[in-house]
């Protein structure tokens, strides 16, 4: 176990290395229409506190068996990254639930709902209130 450990700490501290990063998620709708994904975006003054980060959700509808369309919607969540993302099981909605970039409210996972029909985005608090 020693030697893992060591090995693990050889590998991370060598400049360069790049860990994966768990708050990127990408999924594809079950009837293949559209797909999704999540990204950082630094916060600007303190780019090296990756606690602080933002996130965006883009929206792609494909064209073609291996092309992605224009860009269908795009949304930056500012103190927020996300947890999860979920394509509901008839592909007319998305379901993105998140956590605090900064660690406030460690409780509460914000969540929100996204229609592909209607192109919009709703904070699921305002829907049917804060759920603790």
């Amino acid at each position: 176990m020693k030697i893992f450990a060591l090995a693990w700490l050889a590998v991370t501290s060598i400049p360069g290395f790049t860990q994966q990063d768990d708050s990127i998620l990408k999924s594809e709708s079950p009837d293949h229409a559209f797909f999704t994904a999540t990204w950082r975006i630094p916060e600007s003054d303190y780019i090296w506190q990756p606690d602080l980060d933002d996130f965006s959700l883009v929206v792609f509808p494909w064209v073609g068996k291996n092309e992605l369309g224009d860009l269908d919607f795009s949304h930056d969540f500012t103190g927020r990254l996300p947890s999860q993302l979920q394509w509901s099981t008839d592909s007319k909605s998305i379901v993105v639930t998140t956590i605090s970039s900064g660690g406030h409210s460690p409780w509460h996972y914000k969540t929100y709902v996204f229609s592909v029909a209607d192109k919009r985005l709703v904070d699921a608090d305002d829907l049917i209130g804060l759920v603790v």
